[in-house]
């Protein structure tokens, strides 16, 4: 059985080897996505057109352009590719769809609330966190965990939301 401690490594690992943000706006996060130059460049190249970045269009045109969304969050990485639906991409990790995605591609872990409040904050720490600050924020929630292997952090979302 896997312990809140062995998937949050899997989280930081990913994370710190990927070390850009998966997006699928502009600034909008997602499980699967791109590069923020990715967007920037279909942006660049389509700007005689008027397109809006949550239009199908847009996500036509950077499919076409780059193919399938190959970053990930923290989260999004916990999703084999099976699992996935591209409908999730608005929903937050404790959605029932979501939860779903990650209980049948991570069996061997029992998601309870610790689970999910160790999801968020890997969440947290992808969408509003600088690049450079995610082995620091990383190493510090890497302390929230008992001995079994449980997180346990109750305040790091309110003392992230209070710096931001």
């Amino acid at each position: 059985m896997k312990t809140d401690k062995d998937i949050f490594n899997i989280m930081a690992d990913h994370l710190l080897k990927q070390m850009q943000k998966s997006l699928i706006k502009n600034e909008t996060c997602a499980y699967r996505g791109y590069s923020e130059e990715q967007i920037l460049d279909v942006v660049n190249e389509y700007a005689y057109e008027s397109i809006e970045y949550d239009s199908y269009e847009f996500y036509q045109k950077i499919r076409k352009m780059f193919g399938e969304p190959k970053l990930m969050c923290g989260v999004g990485c916990l999703i084999k590719d099976e699992y996935y639906q591209s409908d999730i991409e608005t929903m937050v990790a404790e959605d029932k769809s979501v939860l779903k995605a990650i209980m049948l591609s991570n069996p061997d872990w029992e998601i309870n609330d610790s689970g999910i409040k160790l999801m968020r904050s890997s969440q947290d720490i992808h969408d509003n966190y600088y690049v450079e600050d995610w082995e620091n924020s990383l190493e510090k929630l890497s302390k929230d965990f008992d001995e079994h292997g449980n997180f346990y952090s109750n305040n790091f979302l309110e003392i992230a939301e209070a710096i931001l």
